[in-house]
């Protein structure tokens, strides 16, 4: 059994397609900000998270990524797409409420929050303690670039100083237990 939270009219087979609207037609209506997700701990196989962490304010994102966590099996992975937070497609979008990034999910990775104590990085917290998750990112991480940037460009560079350069990020998470 796999969750596609969020799925507003991307409805994916062999999902349970979840959106908190009822008008978007989903197999469940759920607020994955506050509500319970109403399946057995340890259940789920995989979660498909688009374009949804983003609209989520930090408490009701911790809270959904307790409840991914609780519901699904050791080793699930979680699929996650966001907007770059640095591209149109973010900054232009009055819901967007949360910059996510794969920097800042390694918070909730004990093994990873393990790395950054060990190279000196300060000021970050261990998101994974505090809510009792751990999610370990997976590599690689993809990148979709804005189709105006050339692809053999000096892009790589040019991203940590300049907009509309990558339009979003593609991850996968998966759920240790």
């Amino acid at each position: 059994m796999k969750l596609n939270l969020g799925c507003g009219g991307k409805k994916l087979p062999g999902y349970i397609n979840v959106d908190s609207q009822a008008a978007a037609h989903p197999d469940v209506v759920l607020n994955i900000g506050q509500d319970r997700f109403p399946w057995e701990d340890s259940s789920i196989d995989g979660v498909q998270a688009w374009h949804i962490f983003e609209h989520l304010p930090p408490a009701q994102l911790f809270h959904c990524l307790k409840e991914i966590y609780r519901v699904c099996k050791p080793g699930a992975l979680l699929g996650v797409i966001v907007p770059h937070p640095r591209h149109d497609v973010f900054i232009g979008d009055v819901t967007h409420v949360n910059a996510i990034t794969p920097t800042g999910m390694l918070l909730f990775s004990k093994k990873h929050y393990a790395k950054l104590v060990e190279s000196g990085t300060l000021g970050v917290t261990t998101y994974a303690d505090y809510l009792g998750v751990d999610f370990d990112l997976q590599e690689p991480v993809g990148k979709m670039l804005d189709p105006r940037i050339d692809p053999e460009s000096d892009w790589r560079t040019r991203e940590l100083y300049e907009n509309n350069i990558v339009v979003e990020y593609r991850f996968k998470m998966k759920v240790v237990k």
